[in-house]
């Protein structure tokens, strides 16, 4: 944690987007992205933007996510500090519905108050029935952050990847591409598991897309 901020845990960006290769995908396919450059530190936020341009801004706040200054960086950078069920959403939208490959990517700060059940850090649900059908979480038992899709039948593939516990942030992609999952932390590539489970929505239905959290029950993530 940051010196003098206690409990502090940040999500210091956010971005998903869909693939064209087998990497993790640039900026320039990027759907949403969340860098929180809208944010001054010590303010709370009450409409996080979308640097797409694709209008996909976090307009729903949940609780108070608090801007801070990234911790471990020093160089004058903000993220957002989520912290006892804090987190946004933005307007459902078929664009998170992805009929092929994709990633999504952040970079996190956990706490140990991580703890009881895996904490979403993005997930998606389908907005007809409020199925989970892909995202990262994370938990403290193991420090690890998980990539999942759950098709339709609630059938779940997954691949956890272990997150240092140094006190820094670390940059998190999982990409399903073809029958692949991977975790990239840091740009390397610490897991892949093959899969046949693709995210089970139907063609064109809206998504609800939450960070911090996932719509059902909560599990509300400390970071």
């Amino acid at each position: 944690a940051k010196p003098g901020v206690s409990g502090l845990a940040v999500i210091n960006g956010l971005q998903i987007e869909q693939l064209e290769s087998s990497a993790p995908a640039t900026n320039s396919t990027a759907v949403a992205d969340w860098t929180f450059e809208e944010g001054v530190a010590g303010s709370v936020a009450t409409n996080v933007t979308d640097f797409t341009g694709h209008g996909h801004a976090g307009t729903v706040i949940l609780a108070s996510p608090a801007y801070v200054g990234t911790p471990g960086t020093g160089d004058g950078s903000v993220s957002l500090d989520f912290h006892t069920g804090s987190g946004f959403r933005c307007a459902d939208s078929a664009e998170f519905n992805f009929p092929g490959d994709f990633t999504v990517e952040a970079t996190i700060h956990p706490t140990d108050k991580n703890t009881v059940a895996n904490r979403g850090v993005v997930v998606a649900q389908d907005s007809v029935s409020g199925h989970l059908i892909y995202g990262i979480d994370y938990t403290t038992e193991g420090g690890v952050a998980d990539f999942f899709v759950v098709n339709a039948a609630g059938t779940t593939a997954y691949v956890p990847a272990p997150i240092p516990n140094d006190g820094q942030s670390h940059h998190v992609a999982g990409s399903l591409s073809g029958q692949t999952l991977s975790v990239y932390v840091d740009g390397n590539l610490v897991v892949s598991s093959n899969t046949v489970i693709r995210p089970g929505v139907a063609a064109g239905t809206n998504v609800i897309l939450t960070v911090g959290a996932n719509n059902i029950g909560g599990y509300w993530f400390e970071g």
